[in-house]
């Protein structure tokens, strides 16, 4: 079995300047990716039962990983690692080889198919939806009745439709007549929300997404529901900054709202006069937290305001129109 290892340095009262420095002196010896936390970070884990090998001796100060392969190790960096962290003044707190774990596994042997209005959503391998069709199953196909069927595999990028929040948006967009519409899907993901905007008959779907692996996995999704890529269906890495203002009648933000938080004046821009917005990922209960009441009064001071209220357990969505 192979794995990651580890290698976690000491970052102490050091400036952001030198976890930069060394950050990139790591990727120059092969380093696959970074994680930098403060104590207080490896405290919470160690004390949920996690091990690290930063959380003990620590010196109270601010810690990064570094990840390698297994197959990067070699007697001599320990020792190259140590004199540059002693180099850059943060010090080096030795390796931990960590297995790789398929984290997705349980997750997709549990996974069920799932109608959401009109949207069958199957999370299962395409394989496994042939040889396993899900119980209750209503029409002679094997697969529930639906006007639908969308193939989103357990993977790597949220939004399988399995989540409160992106059945919330799915509903939510399903009342909106996008037939004709540009719609754009910020944060992406698995690419479920552009699929259905597809369907429904929109002229163009522009998927975006920070993460390159979602916009890697959305369009590999695309080709799995028979969806040819090109200018009726897009999909990038990248930021809202990226967009043509005026692009869209329809934008869907089925995201954190801390995650958006001062981008919503640029993504308010995108939206044609006339056009609406899906904002999703909001916690609900009474009173409204406040994490969500202010990210609806930023929309409203953006001229936005709340025409419909979409709730499913804990989570809330909204679709906005412009103030006349």
């Amino acid at each position: 079995m192979t794995g990651n290892l580890i290698a976690t340095f000491g970052l102490g009262e050091t400036s952001a300047g030198c976890s930069d420095a060394l950050q990139g002196h790591l990727y120059a010896l092969g380093c696959s990716g970074s994680w930098e936390r403060d104590s207080a970070a490896v405290d919470e884990l160690a004390g949920q039962g996690g091990t690290t090998p930063s959380a003990a001796g620590s010196d109270g100060g601010r810690r990064l990983d570094a990840y390698f392969t297994d197959r990067d190790w070699r007697p001599q960096l320990g020792a190259e690692l140590a004199a540059l962290a002693e180099d850059l003044g943060a010090s080096f707190l030795g390796f931990e080889l960590l297995l790789e774990r398929d984290w997705m596994q349980t997750h997709r042997r549990l996974a069920q198919p799932r109608v959401v209005g009109d949207f069958l959503i199957d999370p299962r391998e395409p394989d496994d939806a042939a040889a396993s069709p899900p119980k209750g199953s209503k029409d002679v196909t094997g697969e529930p009745e639906a006007k639908w069927h969308l193939r989103v595999p357990a993977r790597q990028a949220f939004g399988t439709g399995s989540h409160e929040t992106t059945r919330l948006t799915l509903l939510a967009l399903a009342e909106l007549d996008v037939s004709g519409a540009t719609v754009v899907d910020v944060g992406c993901g698995s690419g479920v929300l552009s699929f259905a905007a597809h369907r429904l008959g929109a002229k163009r779907v522009l998927g975006y997404d920070i993460d390159p692996v979602a916009a890697f996995a959305s369009r590999v999704n695309a080709g799995l529901n028979q969806i040819g890529l090109g200018c009726c269906l897009r999909f990038a890495a990248g930021s809202q900054e990226m967009m043509v203002p005026g692009l869209a009648e329809v934008l869907l933000v089925n995201v954190l709202p801390e995650k958006i938080e001062g981008a919503e004046r640029t993504l308010s821009a995108l939206v044609r006069d006339g056009g609406s917005v899906v904002v999703s990922g909001l916690l609900g209960g009474e009173p409204i937290p406040g994490s969500t009441t202010a990210a609806l009064e930023r929309w409203g001071r953006l001229g936005w305001s709340p025409t419909r209220r979409l709730e499913e357990g804990e989570w809330l969505a909204f679709r906005l129109e412009r103030n006349s």
